[in-house]
């Protein structure tokens, strides 16, 4: 007797690279995320500080801060929310 629908497949035992790090184009060049967040907080910062207090830019924090929390875990998100949230004040 055969059974139909019972197809297993082994698991992967291990990740083949950590979700926080990014290989550029598969060239082996892996960038830290945390890393490229805190950059992004850094130029949205410079912009915040250029324009002056006419324009806000609080939201736009935010992008950086999302794009850690989703791929580099909360607590990285909670590392980026209080950089931004110390450059957002040291505009103001």
């Amino acid at each position: 007797m055969v059974s139909e629908g019972n197809v297993t497949l082994p698991a992967r035992t291990r990740p083949a690279g950590r979700v926080s790090d990014v290989d550029l184009r598969g060239r082996g060049l892996v960038v830290p995320l945390t890393g490229v967040a805190a950059l992004g907080v850094a130029a949205i910062w410079l912009v915040d500080i250029s324009t002056g207090p006419e324009y806000g830019f609080a939201v736009f924090y935010l992008l950086p801060i999302g794009l850690a929390t989703w791929f580099a875990g909360w607590r990285k998100g909670v590392l980026m929310a209080g950089l931004g949230s110390l450059m957002g004040g040291a505009v103001e």
